[in-house]
Parts: structure tokens; C-alpha cells; sequence
């Protein structure tokens, strides 16, 4: 627990990486199916994170979710996907967002693709959630991607969007 600028004990999120196995990739997916109605699975070998606070409610007491994949190092051209590192998913339980979670556990996971290689990190982020990321220092890259049959409502309409590290420089 923290102490708001009010005196409130607010709840601490702890973010941490879990093994991307049978067992972490069901508890995945049953947060993502709570948000968006669809069971969203993590890359294969891409990194996985769990946020939990103390005294939740939920059965596992996860709370949020995040996966991403590292860029490959023996790939030199910016115009081939696998160069960059990418943020493939975040979820937040509904009754924990606006709390700053979401934003722990992107920098969390920005932490750890960095830690691998300093590339710039990639996402495609749901309209909805477009203003969110840019507040995280992520621009959008091109017009906007509508998907025709997405599956997930949040998905139907997707921005590609980028966020460089300081010791990257960008040479296209």
C-alpha cells in the first residue's frame, strides 16, 4: 500500500514476469476474455507479465496482464517486422483501471525488452486506447488499420504505433 497525496492507503501494483507455460497462458486468457470478451493468447517464448495487488477479490489475484516479444538480434532492416520489440498485449480488469496499472506494467515490460536489446518497441493499439499509449510516449505510425471480421470489438480499429529508446537512433 501506498499513501496518496490525500492520506488514502492506495493498493500497490506488482508486476512481475511469469513463465510463459500451459498454466500462466490459461490465467492470461482468462483476462483478456473478461475485458474483451475474447481469450487473446501470448506469443510463443515471448515474455509474460502478471500485476497483482494485496486484498483483491479475483480468484488468482491477477488483476492485469501483458505480453510482448523481444526483436530479433540478427535482423539489421528497419523495414522487417522482427526488428523492432513488440507490445502484443495489455489488459487491465475492469474494476482496477484508471489506477495506473496499465501504465506500470507497459513500462515494466518496456524494462524488460530494453534490458535484451536497445531497439525501438512497437504496438498496435486499439483506438480506444491510442491516447493512453501517447501519454506513454508511443506515436502513431500511418492511417489507422480496420479490421474486417477482428473477433474482439476493441480490435476493430487498429494504430501502429512506436516508441524509441534514447540511445537508439533511427537511420532509414
Amino acid at each position: 500500500m501506498s499513501t496518496s497525496a490525500s492520506g488514502w492507503m492506495e493498493p500497490v501494483l506488482l508486476a512481475f514476469e511469469v513463465e510463459n507455460n500451459v498454466k500462466n497462458r490459461r490465467i492470461f486468457r482468462t483476462v483478456s476474455r473478461e475485458i474483451c470478451g475474447e481469450s487473446m493468447e501470448p506469443s510463443e517464448g515471448g515474455i509474460v507479465l502478471f500485476g497483482t495487488i494485496q486484498h483483491n477479490s479475483l480468484k488468482d489475484g491477477v488483476v492485469s496482464v501483458a505480453s510482448g516479444k523481444n526483436a530479433n538480434s540478427n535482423v539489421f532492416d528497419p523495414n522487417d517486422r522482427s526488428f523492432y520489440h513488440w507490445l502484443d498485449f495489455l489488459f487491465v480488469n475492469k474494476d482496477f483501471q484508471q489506477n495506473g496499472y496499465g501504465s506500470i506494467m507497459v513500462q515494466h515490460l518496456e524494462q524488460k525488452l530494453r534490458a535484451k536489446l536497445k531497439r525501438p518497441i512497437r504496438l498496435k493499439s486499439a483506438e480506444k486506447a491510442k491516447g493512453f499509449f501517447q501519454k506513454l510516449g508511443y506515436e502513431p505510425i500511418g492511417e489507422p488499420i480496420r479490421n474486417v471480421d477482428p473477433g474482439c470489438h476493441l480490435f476493430r480499429c487498429l494504430q501502429l504505433m512506436e516508441k524509441f529508446n534514447n540511445e537508439f537512433i533511427r537511420k532509414v
